[in-house]
């Protein structure tokens, strides 16, 4: 019946309804000429089998673009099957839907990929969107993943142990082997497209840093020479101070009062994704510099080393100028799109 149906379609020898009538009727109208809802029909039929694997998947979405009519209604159903059916990636490899013109087969998977990350299901659409190389969707749902779990992580709801730690932590490792990979396959479109992505990268690392150094400052023993155990803790701080250093050569934060306008221009050019973002990355900023400031004092140590890479001149008037800098330019940001930040 489906095989007639599509046939009969197809010459334009079947009256044809796009939706079946609320109590699921498939014929539409009144005799003598009814129209038949081929489209829910052959979903249906297709439904039933789609799932036995990627294969028959493919197979079915063969059937659905046969379907003449409306292409958005088309592509729908397409989707809605792949995703009852828990197979979307039967959109990969191209050659298995060489039938579907170029132009429509990548909307399909922009379409099929934003529906997954809108359910939660981020890394199967990363993946399609990968193997695909739609750089810039992929770029676009990775800020969108990154953002989303450094305001969880401000509001308490990311927990620093767990699975939702190791996801944060896998997310954050997965950007930026594609982001290294993009600058060296493509690096006219990542310089284009990829900043947004590049810049919330560099923040999600440097708070992913930060953690850890907290949990690590936390298990420091209290016995044993002070010198000793503040050398320790200068450790991995020195090198979260070489991650700040480059956020602000990027222009994203200021080093002095000097830079706070220069950085609140930049700050208003980022997306929303990566603004809200700032309150957590300044006040972290802050935190690092005062326990850089701390240690400083209590080691009665030199400026840091050069080869630790950190600023010039990192003495006690050099740390108070970027975190009065960073005091101020955090006053003047916009933060109503950062609810639930600290």
């Amino acid at each position: 019946a489906v095989h007639f149906g599509l046939a009969l379609q197809h010459e334009g020898l079947l009256a044809v309804a796009q939706q079946k009538l609320a109590d699921s009727s498939l014929l539409v109208g009144t005799s003598p000429s009814p129209s038949l809802a081929l489209p829910p029909l052959v979903a249906q039929h297709v439904g039933e089998w789609a799932s036995e694997g990627v294969d028959a998947s493919r197979a079915a979405i063969g059937y659905l673009w046969l379907l003449r009519g409306p292409a958005a209604q088309r592509q729908e159903l397409c989707i809605q099957l792949l995703l009852d059916c828990g197979k979307p990636e039967a959109l990969l490899p191209r050659s298995g839907l060489s039938h579907i013109a170029e132009a429509d087969y990548r909307e399909l998977l922009r379409a099929v990929s934003s529906r997954l990350a809108g359910k939660g299901r981020a890394s199967q659409a990363a993946r399609l969107l990968y193997e695909a190389r739609e750089h810039r969707q992929l770029s676009a749902l990775l800020v969108a993943e990154l953002s989303a779990n450094i305001a969880a992580a401000a509001r308490g709801t990311n927990p620093a142990a767990g699975d939702a730690a190791e996801r944060a932590a896998r997310l954050c490792a997965d950007a930026a082997a594609f982001a290294r990979e993009w600058r060296d396959s493509d690096p006219q479109e990542a310089s284009a497209h990829g900043a947004p992505l590049f810049a919330l990268l560099s923040i999600a690392q440097l708070l992913e840093g930060a953690e850890a150094w907290r949990a690590a400052s936390k298990g420091l023993p209290a016995a044993g020479p002070r010198g000793a155990t503040d050398a320790i803790a200068m450790q991995p701080l020195s090198a979260l101070l070489v991650r700040v250093e480059a956020l602000s050569e990027a222009g994203l934060l200021p080093a002095s009062l000097a830079e706070v306008e220069a950085a609140q221009a930049e700050y208003r050019l980022q997306p929303p994704e990566v603004r809200r973002a700032f309150p957590q990355l300044v006040e972290t900023c802050v935190e690092l510099l005062h326990a850089q400031y701390a240690a400083l004092r209590i080691a009665r140590c030199a400026p840091m080393p050069a080869a630790a890479g950190a600023r010039a001149g990192t003495g006690f008037a050099a740390i108070r100028a970027q975190a009065e800098a960073l005091v101020v330019f955090g006053g003047a940001m916009d933060v109503s799109a950062s609810s639930g930040q600290r």
